[in-house]
């Protein structure tokens, strides 16, 4: 009992803080801000909290998983892509379950594949199961509180039962002779009860969910062969079939690189001769396949190394030799792919999707040479956590980068060229975008600018207008600055047109644009 009642507090404070800072956000779809970061840094607070008090000084290290986890929300609060902020959430929930998952006594630093799945198995056991057994098996409701405030709580609670009617008495008297007192009582007892339920609910969601995450964090504990690869039933090759199954997937893949290095050299004339595709349709016809086919090779080849019997040391050289082949020839593959991609963005424009996919190329290529250096050389125990360090490196790249102005600076370079702008598209994409379509409308023809313009124009005074998102907890550096900009032209543009020749410019602007 005296571990539930720091963890119910502990709860208790994050659920009413997350009501607090996102009920707009789970009710109104409002934008998730700077509110995600105190969220973040109330959790902290709380985990330290806990740790201190649960005496655990040699788990205390997992705590550093929440690091990652709090940048990634000022991620949140720095850029506006939707894309990019689902996948921040996405790791911010990962990495507090690595800690949750750490803090058992799971060594994550050399934990193999398996164990990051098990992670997703916590998650669910945490948020469904643990927060059940607290309720209703571990937690004694008849002491839950110390038995002299119990005794003092009870007695509070006995007077404001008896009081009741005195103060429905007294009140309508004195509501009766006063009729601002009566106006004061209205406001103060005006209670909007739809409201009223969704933050009850809300809070005693987060609630359970937060106690059963605390619980587990502090008070589980991971034995050390669950989800063990070791634990599955004995499937194992020897080299002969190990190396037979990579020399023949190196001859296939051998023949295609075979053919993509004619396309490097010889260009567009040889793809229309030798497949009867224009560049753009080949271009669109083989990249995703490409990115699909280096997805399924990782998996493959850590399943070949883990069941491979290595006996022999010409086995196991030979299979290493095959298997760097592979990833060499799979470079090959990904550059076809990236050059695929730029051909047909220069054919089609950028996209998200086009822009995403090519991150994961790039991922990916990063997780293949961490294979080579951990996995080949026999340090498979550190693969796993090396490549979620790289998937970390580059979803904080993308941010960097901001992916929507890459996307609308690639699309204005086409215009250039005597392409066509797709002003739907680009105005579709997030606040990231807005800076650079404001810096370059120049650049388009006065009909895409006057369209951009009037909804630009339309979603700031919308903003303005209706502020309910506006305070603290929805700020965004990317909205800011988007607002800001789009603010500068319209004054800019209320300045230079609105006034006929001869007016004063301290004269009220017509609106026009």
């Amino acid at each position: 009992m005296t571990f539930i009642r720091p963890l119910l507090l502990c709860s208790a404070i994050l659920a009413v803080s997350f009501d607090l800072l996102f009920h707009d956000v789970v009710t109104k779809a409002a934008p998730i801000g700077i509110g995600l970061s105190v969220m973040l840094s109330f959790s902290i607070a709380a985990l330290v909290f806990l740790a201190v008090r649960t005496k655990l000084p040699g788990r205390r290290r997992s705590l550093y998983f929440l690091i990652p986890a709090f940048l990634l929300s000022l991620g949140c609060a720095w850029r506006d892509s939707h894309t990019l902020c689902a996948l921040d959430c996405s790791l911010i929930i990962f990495f507090l379950f690595l800690s949750s998952t750490s803090m058992q006594g799971c060594k994550i630093l050399t934990a193999g594949v398996s164990r990051y799945i098990q992670v997703f198995i916590c998650i669910f056991d945490s948020l469904f199961i643990r927060p059940t057994d607290v309720f209703f098996s571990q937690l004694k409701w008849n002491n839950l509180l110390p038995p002299e405030i119990a005794s003092k709580t009870g007695a509070v609670a006995k007077g404001l039962f008896i009081s009741l009617p005195l103060l429905l008495m007294f009140g309508l008297l004195l509501t009766s002779a006063d009729a601002a007192f009566l106006e004061l009582m209205k406001k103060g007892f005006q209670v909007d009860l739809q409201s009223t339920f969704s933050h009850c609910c809300l809070t005693l969601t987060a609630m359970f969910f937060s106690v059963g995450s605390l619980a587990t964090m502090f008070h589980g504990r991971l034995h050390s062969k669950d989800l063990s690869l070791d634990d599955l039933p004995s499937y194992k090759l020897g080299a002969i079939e190990v190396c037979t199954i990579t020399g023949v997937v190196n001859l296939l893949f051998f023949s295609f690189v075979m053919v993509q290095l004619q396309y490097f050299f010889g260009g567009a004339s040889v793809v229309t001769l030798t497949s009867g595709l224009t560049y753009a349709e080949y271009a669109r016809r083989g990249f995703f396949e490409l990115v699909t086919v280096v997805a399924l090779v990782l998996p493959i080849l850590l399943f070949l190394d883990w069941s491979f019997v290595k006996k022999s040391r010409v086995g196991i050289f030979i299979f290493r030799g095959l298997t760097i082949s592979q990833i060499c020839m799979l470079f090959v593959m990904m550059a076809s792919a990236v050059k695929r991609m730029m051909l047909y963005q220069v054919e089609y424009g950028q996209t998200e999707l086009r822009l995403y996919t090519t991150a994961f190329m790039a991922l990916m290529a990063l997780v293949f040479i961490i294979f080579a250096f951990t996995v080949l050389r026999g340090y498979r125990s550190h693969f796993a956590f090396a490549s979620m360090m790289a998937g970390l490196l580059v979803t904080a790249t993308m941010h960097f980068i901001n992916p929507d102005e890459m996307i609308v600076t690639a699309n204005l370079d086409r215009v250039k060229q005597g392409k066509e702008f797709d002003v739907e598209y680009n105005l579709s994409l997030s606040k990231d975008a807005i800076p650079v379509l404001v810096s370059h409308l120049g650049e388009l023809g006065k009909e895409n600018q006057v369209r951009i313009r009037e909804r630009l124009q339309a979603g700031y005074v919308q903003a303005s207008t209706f502020s309910k998102f506006k305070d603290w907890r929805y700020w965004n550096w990317s909205r800011a600055k988007a607002d800001q900009y789009v603010g500068k032209d319209l004054r800019q543009r209320a300045i230079g047109m609105n006034y006929p020749a001869g007016k004063p410019k301290n004269m009220p602007p017509t609106g026009k644009i």
